[in-house]
């Protein structure tokens, strides 16, 4: 999608006076539509409902009244692409979703909605563009130990840039466990580290850069009480490389050896046992995650910080070492073992080096490193856990302080094909958003947590990352997280601005609706959505708290008026097996696109046009379209001009309120 930038902008902070820093491609905030007729301005207590994102539906298991060999899971969902990887625990494909189905209005069953699996298949106008791409692993064993830590941890993990995302999981279906992965198009950081070898190797910016974002996902894995024990280069995935311009996005993946644990209390202790095999890569792990080595008793004790709780991520930083080395020297720090005649000589030499902390470092290109690049390596590399830096003392090493570009220094950059303006400050972020109601918000969150960072224009990411930093925001706290940030961003962006294939949003919807819908049976009801409202919440500096009945009430009655005010008034009343009303994903795809209405009216009208007609060709005349040669024209090709028109069409409405 266009130029990308060569440095690092992703966590620049917002420039002075509440305005937003440059963005990547200068994918620019409009200015916030009118409210629509549809959307009236959120009352007090829709605005100040507080929700949570723990209760969204990721994980799917088959039901034990279900037949063993249905075939209504993830085949219901996707279909089966070429293999990517095939692991000791499972393999990877690449998949795309399939067509969405288009909803029947009024239709009540399951099978006339278009409900496939578990989670509901529910129908949208098919797009003429192709579908989207995921990430599928399939393991071998059916509830093996090794799927149900790998889904412990990502769930535990959330939602991160630089952290692969689950998308979703199911369990049981047609006699198998399935994880379903964002995909990234840029294979593994060992892939990339292979190729440019031959080249002399990685420059180190970009090194600096792609080591940078890793500790940033141990970081958040370690406030997550997640340890991933198997950091190297083939479970790094990266996407919009480009080695010329020193740049990558990296995203850390594969979470089979990762061990979550309980919060830890002051004075306690971390209870995960390693096997007496060892645990992670042999290559990559640190002498406390390998089995004894006779004759050597290092000290593995885990200190405590200043609060008295334990030391948490260090297995990993050990690893970061090595992976650091790897692409700065060009071979593996402990690379003398292979000196041994046998493989087992070889592994026994590995754990024996890296028992005594005595990586090579004489070779020619360590002695050429950088004195700061030397000792960033040799901290992370010594053998005490307690010695190692966190994650987070980590990223403030001058080796990666001098050699990642501040936000400043990033001047290139593509404008927008649609919108010509000033870029929206934080206020007209805010005020926009403050105009959904808690249908809207909620709905953009799980569009949020749906969605992948390679999916997504970059500069909607940085806005993300900074409105978790900014001071300037008076945000309730159960938002302040990456998720809500970022639904922030895509719920008062216009989706055309921030989404790189347009092929993608049937799914992105549909996985949304899936999410909310608690109980699986196809329809948003008052229950799916109280369910997603948390108990107690922010009124301005004040915390409330009410009693379980109370905010179950409260929750219900929002809910209701949600449903309302979007169900559509021209069709037949959809109601749950209770009698309640409840929403179609028709209901829900248009509370989200009308955020920005007049911004997205195009979108909804692309997708549901028929090829000719009237409304075709009326359409095609209102964007300088030609409405013959239609299925040649990318939707990224239309003219600037009309949205320059819808803007200002949104200006005046905005003036006359």
């Amino acid at each position: 999608m266009g130029q990308s930038c060569s440095h690092d902008c992703s966590y620049s902070p917002r420039a002075a006076l509440g305005g937003r820093g440059r963005s990547i491609n200068n994918v620019c905030a409009p200015k916030p539509a009118a409210v629509p007729v549809r959307c009236p301005i959120a009352k007090d207590e829709d605005g100040l409902m507080p929700f949570h994102s723990h209760a969204f539906q990721i994980a799917v298991a088959r039901s034990e009244d279900e037949p063993r060999n249905s075939r209504t899971g993830w085949r219901a969902a996707y279909t089966l692409g070429p293999l990517l990887g095939d692991g000791i625990s499972a393999k990877v494909y690449e998949a795309e979703a399939l067509p969405v189905p288009s909803l029947e209005p009024g239709s009540r069953s399951l099978g006339e909605t278009g409900i496939l699996g578990t989670c509901g298949r529910i129908g949208m106008p098919p797009c003429r563009e192709r579908s989207r791409r995921v990430a599928i692993k399939r393991f071998h064993r059916f509830g093996s130990r090794t799927f149900q830590k790998e889904l412990s941890a990502l769930r535990r993990v959330g939602v991160h840039p630089h952290v692969l995302r689950l998308l979703e999981s199911y369990q049981g279906f047609d006699g198998e466990d399935v994880l379903i992965l964002e995909y990234c198009d840029g294979s593994t950081l060992y892939d990339l580290y292979a190729r440019e070898h031959p080249n002399g190797g990685l420059p180190e910016r970009l090194v600096a850069r792609l080591i940078r974002q890793l500790l940033l996902a141990l970081e958040h894995l370690n406030m997550c009480d997640v340890e991933h024990q198997d950091v190297k280069p083939e479970n790094m995935m990266l996407y919009d490389v480009s080695v010329s311009a020193q740049s990558g996005e990296l995203k850390l993946g594969d979470f089979g050896w990762a061990t979550v644990t309980a919060p830890t209390k002051v004075g306690g202790g971390v209870s995960n046992e390693v096997p007496s095999t060892g645990a992670g890569s042999l290559w990559y792990a640190p002498p406390e995650l390998n089995p004894p080595v006779d004759g050597i008793m290092p000290d593995y004790s885990t200190s405590v910080d200043s609060r008295g709780l334990p030391l948490k991520g260090r297995s990993d930083m050990w690893s970061v070492g090595v992976v650091l080395y790897l692409l700065l020297v060009g071979h593996n720090p402990f690379n003398r073992a292979l000196k041994q005649p046998t493989q087992e000589a070889i592994d026994a030499e590995v754990m024996r080096l890296s028992a005594l902390g005595q990586f090579n470092n004489r070779a020619e290109r360590w002695l050429q490193l950088h004195l700061e690049a030397r000792d960033m390596i040799s901290v992370l590399l010594r053998v005490k856990p307690s010695a190692r830096p966190s994650a987070s003392e980590a990223l403030r090493h001058p080796f990666l302080l001098r050699r990642v570009p501040k936000a400043s220094e990033c001047d290139d950059y593509e404008e927008s094909v649609f919108f010509h303006g000033s870029i929206s400050g934080w206020g007209g972020r805010e005020a926009a958003w403050r105009r959904l109601d808690g249908m809207q918000r909620l709905g953009w969150a799980a569009v949020a947590r749906a969605l992948a960072e390679p999916e997504l224009e970059s500069s909607v990411v940085t806005g993300a990352l900074e409105g978790m930093h900014s001071t300037d925001l008076a945000t309730p706290p159960w938002e302040g997280t990456y998720l809500w940030q970022l639904a922030r961003e895509l719920a008062t962006t216009p989706v055309f601005h921030w989404l790189r294939e347009r092929g993608a949003w049937p799914d992105v919807v549909r996985l949304a609706f899936c999410y909310l819908d608690l109980d699986g049976d196809g329809l948003l009801g008052p229950s799916d959505l109280a369910g997603h409202v948390a108990r107690q919440g922010a009124r301005s500096d004040a915390v409330f708290r009410e009693s379980a009945p109370q905010a179950r009430s409260g929750a219900l009655a929002a809910a209701s008026r949600w449903i309302t005010r979007w169900r559509d008034p021209g069709q037949p009343l959809v109601t749950t097996a209770g009698g309640e009303a409840a929403l179609t994903i028709g209901g829900l795809r248009e509370a989200l696109l009308v955020s920005h209405h007049v911004d997205d009216a195009i979108f909804g009208e692309l997708d549901a046009l028929p090829p000719g007609g009237a409304r075709s060709e009326s359409l095609a005349n209102d964007f300088g379209i030609s409405a013959g040669k239609e299925e040649e024209i990318s939707w990224r090709d239309l003219p600037a001009a009309p949205a320059a028109r819808r803007v200002d069409a949104a200006d005046d409405a905005e003036a006359q309120r």
